[in-house]
């Protein structure tokens, strides 16, 4: 798992949706240890690369919301394919 943060915001980069259960272990590990909540209503899953077209859900995940986008911008920074954030920044 790769990690971006800055202040309260916090993007994990996992290599498929499988990831996602021990994701939120790790974070309610976490959580417990801190004293911090994640705000389930405001975490999303998104899809990039070769799992854009994905469909699949671990079974029984209820969170989080998951959407399809080609180039991200999370703290300034564009995310995705680099002919897609190529043209964005174009």
């Amino acid at each position: 798992m790769r990690v971006s943060g800055y202040a309260d915001d916090l993007a994990c980069f996992l290599a498929d949706e499988a990831q996602l259960p021990r994701f939120k272990q790790l974070l309610d590990l976490y959580q417990l240890g801190s004293g911090a909540e994640n705000e389930w209503a405001k975490t999303h899953a998104i899809r990039l690369g070769a799992l854009r077209a994905s469909t699949a859900v671990p079974p029984g995940w209820a969170h989080p919301q998951i959407f399809d986008f080609d180039v991200v911008r999370y703290l300034g920074a564009f995310l995705g394919a680099e002919d897609r954030v190529a043209a964005v920044w174009a």
